[in-house]
């Protein structure tokens, strides 16, 4: 994944200045057919069979000046029961259904999901990296 959020971005650098954050209690991955921002959120799939997915991370790793983190479990969506488009883009967000994307980044190879298709992130796919 490529960038924080501003949101985000804001939340942790205020902590300096002794504002608190409060980590969401659950992260949810989030699909995209237009590219997200840091300040606006991609297009997610319309239809029934779509809902942003959970993700838990790993501990976060140190190597080289970056510190990584990776999802540990598997992550799946349910099939589609019409097309959801070309997933090309990933957000991760603070609630089920709207609240904050806190970061985004493109996925490594787009995918048009069709009718009867599954997308799965397997575990440690969905990396994220802070330099």
């Amino acid at each position: 994944m490529a960038a924080i959020s501003n949101y985000l971005e804001e939340k942790w650098l205020n902590t300096m200045r002794g504002s608190s954050y409060t980590a969401p209690a659950n992260v949810y991955v989030a699909l995209f057919t237009t590219q997200p921002t840091d300040a606006v959120a991609g297009t997610e799939p319309a239809g029934s069979s779509y809902n942003r997915q959970p993700v838990t991370f790993t501990t976060p790793v140190q190597d080289n000046d970056k510190c990584t983190i990776k999802n540990s479990t598997e992550i799946v969506f349910a099939a589609a029961t019409e097309s959801w488009g070309t997933i090309s883009w990933v957000g991760l967000f603070d609630a089920a259904a709207g609240g904050n994307m806190l970061w985004q980044g493109a996925v490594n190879t787009a995918k048009t999901v069709d009718i009867d298709d599954q997308v799965r992130f397997q575990i440690n796919e969905l990396v994220i990296t802070l330099e």
